[in-house]
């Protein structure tokens, strides 16, 4: 059984392993071991205020129309704080779904084949980060170490950094930096919180050169537009 705040279709809203506005069936599951300060599912933090359903992992896929051609984008709260979203995700991927979950870089990533995982690496501002840039690259190397490869065809993890304000942008280029140094070269992924383009803007002026190839720029698109 699992904990299932909600299944709904919408657009993805980030980038990841499913471009920007790719049409996903999204399955939000309860429960999360952070509580970020501007954390924007804060229904779907707490595993008991009630704001869910149990459901067996059967009655889930149930819920997706054309399983075998859909994208499923797995998030919460935090997907892999209920250890049965293992077994989810191999549901999925046997029933011939593309899967992308989206994490927040506090557990370590289960090896299971053909999935994307957007990991988030949280900044200063969500009240969540617990050490200094450098040992935070270590820590995210070991997180993702079972889902990285040198080859980047082979690449499947992302690491999302979602900045609020100018701390957090230092923050997130010297943990990129360290990470480049190290050859832990996975797709970055640096997005303001709120689409500002004030903010997008004076990220571009401030990310340095040594670092754009490894960039992926990203707003968040349904906060703009205002989806699910």
């Amino acid at each position: 059984m699992l904990k299932v705040n909600s299944i709904f279709e919408s657009i993805s809203g980030e980038a990841g392993g499913f471009a920007q506005g790719t049409w996903c069936t999204f399955i939000r599951l309860q429960g999360c071991n952070l509580n970020c300060e501007w954390c924007d599912t804060q229904y779907a933090r707490d595993p008991a205020n009630g704001l869910y359903t149990e459901m067996l992992i059967e009655d889930i896929i149930k819920k997706i129309k054309h399983p075998a051609s859909a994208k499923i984008l797995v998030t919460g709260g935090e997907p892999l704080y209920q250890q049965e979203t293992i077994d989810l995700i191999n549901q999925l991927i046997l029933h011939g779904c593309k899967v992308q979950v989206e994490t927040n870089g506090t557990i370590r990533l289960p090896q299971i084949s053909g999935v994307h995982w957007v990991v988030d690496c949280k900044p200063p501002s969500s009240g969540m980060c617990y050490a200094d840039a450098i040992q935070t690259a270590f820590n995210l190397m070991a997180i993702c170490s079972n889902n990285w490869s040198l080859d980047p065809a082979a690449n499947q993890v992302y690491l999302k950094f979602v900045v609020q304000d100018m701390v957090d942008l230092d923050f997130a280029l010297k943990v990129m930096t360290e990470l480049v140094y190290l050859r832990f070269m996975v797709p970055f992924i640096l997005s303001p919180i709120d689409g500002s383009g004030k903010l997008l803007d004076e990220i571009l002026k401030t990310v340095p050169e040594n670092i754009k190839n490894y960039l992926i720029f990203s707003v968040q698109l349904h906060k703009i537009f205002k989806l699910p």
